[in-house]
């Protein structure tokens, strides 16, 4: 009985990190996904948004669906920007919705940073994964005079 009430209390204390840690790694690949084909194939980069997924971008109006999204990052990377590096800080889970708080490094071809800044995206389990669902980000670089 003492080893039943043991194996218990362990399973319920330390549950919860294994699904954090689950989770954390389940977005990190999904990161990794997105930097793997940024600046290389903008359908396959809209793909890893659900369907009604949004981009909210600086200076832009809500671009939402796989067809606005691949044509916004085509123009993103036909501007030269044509790397990424995703660094997840926070992450929070609510059931089939999780959010991201992270930092992000635009690189050129030649590997020179164009910007930084920060992001969250509200990711969402579809069919049995998560995809981005809304997307928001923006410059952490003054605006020069």
């Amino acid at each position: 009985m003492k080893k039943i009430i043991a194996y218990t209390l362990f399973f319920v204390l330390f549950s919860p990190l294994t699904m954090a840690d689950d989770l954390r790694t389940q977005i990190v690949e999904q990161n990794k996904k997105f930097m793997q084909v940024f600046g290389n194939d903008a359908k396959a980069l809209a793909a890893l948004y659900t369907e009604k997924g949004q981009v909210l971008a600086p200076g832009a109006d809500v671009i939402e669906g796989h067809a606005a999204i691949a044509s916004f990052w085509q123009g993103v990377f036909t501007a030269g920007i044509v790397n990424i590096l995703l660094e997840t800080i926070e992450l929070t889970s609510l059931d089939n919705i999780a959010i991201e708080v992270g930092r992000f490094t635009l690189l050129s071809g030649t590997e020179e940073p164009v910007d930084r800044g920060k992001y969250m995206v509200v990711w969402s389990k579809d069919d049995g994964s998560w995809k981005l669902h809304r997307d928001i980000f923006n410059s952490s670089v003054a605006p020069a005079d």
